[in-house]
């Protein structure tokens, strides 16, 4: 089974994807190609796009009702998906969308045909940690995070304790 490295980058990614609806009408934006933008890194150290294009597939729940913000827009192409592609080099592809989340991803867990990110339960975390299929991300997620995020997780002890073995952390 390969092993996954999920930083808090791509945990917030993830978890953004909840929040991707917006108010459905207006045109849809047209085809466009891709160019990737530099910020001043000095005030924000973490955000560096990559040199070449990195692919990372997911997997979500299926939000019924979800208003995209443009018409044709998808889990794979939306603001959020753009955004990453465009500031960070990242290509969000999603493998599938589930009414069943969490059978479909015991599936793929059984046939160790995992998406790069995707959200777990408590059993699910352990039975991959288990496995080997989860990567030690404790020097990731103390030398890559935005100190905004880093103070969010400092702000509340204790919350990344069930994640924690031996010292380190496996991914949230």
């Amino acid at each position: 089974m390969k092993k996954f490295l999920l930083t808090g980058l791509v945990f917030i990614m993830v978890s953004s994807f909840a929040f991707a609806g917006g108010q459905s009408g207006g045109a849809g934006p047209a085809k466009q190609t891709w160019e990737t933008v530099k910020l001043n890194q000095s005030d924000q150290p973490w955000l560096v796009p990559y040199d070449t294009p990195v692919t990372l597939v997911t997997a979500d729940d299926e939000y019924i009702g979800v208003n995209w913000e443009f018409p044709g827009d998808t889990e794979s192409n939306n603001t959020w998906t753009r955004l990453y592609r465009k500031f960070l080099n990242i290509d969000i592809q999603t493998k599938w969308v589930s009414s069943d989340y969490y059978t479909t991803l015991n599936l793929d867990i059984a046939s160790g045909d995992l998406p790069d990110a995707f959200k777990v339960n408590n059993t699910q975390f352990s039975q991959l940690l288990e496995a080997g299929a989860i990567d030690d991300v404790t020097n990731a997620f103390n030398n890559t995070l935005s100190s905004r995020l880093q103070g969010e997780y400092d702000a509340v002890p204790g919350v990344l304790q069930p994640y924690t073995r031996n010292g380190r952390l496996p991914c949230p």
